[in-house]
């Protein structure tokens, strides 16, 4: 599937939303791995729950917690290759980024949008052989206010990249 890159106005002149859609780059049998490794995570625990009553103390009711993280974070990986998007929120006075990961979203962060510039960073891409630079693939956006920075996590082509930023920027100075 191809990166995409959505633009609507959601609320009138107050609000823009662009989204950029995750390359799903996994195949099918490491989806089967990692639902294999959630189910186990899940279900370990309450096996051992339902077979050891008698024998239960405070320790196991952590390690239960435990799995169960471990279970969110395969998770988040799976839904993040199968439905991830990355939504940018313009407003004119901040910018916030949020993870869309499907069952729920996170918010990454937000930046002020006095004095903001908005640069690229170079990304490695993972090659066979060994990390190297990727001219299909091979830039982040980064917004810099007076006190923070704010990254995007998605991968994007230079172009793509260049074009948002001209967009967001004509956005921000209506």
């Amino acid at each position: 599937m191809k990166q995409k890159v959505n633009s609507h106005n959601v609320d009138d002149d107050m609000l823009k939303m662009v989204s950029i859609h995750v390359e799903k780059k996994h195949g099918q049998v490491t989806k089967v791995i990692l639902t294999f490794l959630i189910l186990v995570s899940i279900l370990l625990p309450v096996c051992f729950l339902i077979l050891f009553q008698e024998k239960i103390g405070k320790s196991f009711f952590i390690s239960i917690i435990v799995f169960w993280l471990v279970g969110f974070y395969f998770l988040r990986i799976l839904l993040w290759d199968s439905f991830g998007v990355e939504e940018i929120e313009l407003r004119k006075s901040s910018i916030m980024i949020f993870l869309n990961y499907k069952l729920f979203r996170l918010k990454q962060g937000i930046i002020s949008t006095d004095s903001l510039t908005v640069s690229f960073l170079p990304t490695a891409v993972e090659s066979k052989e060994k990390s190297v630079m990727c001219n299909r693939k091979n830039t982040i956006l980064v917004f810099y206010s007076k006190s923070s920075d704010l990254k995007t996590t998605v991968p994007m082509t230079r172009e793509m990249a260049f074009e948002m930023k001209v967009k967001i920027m004509d956005y921000i100075k209506k």
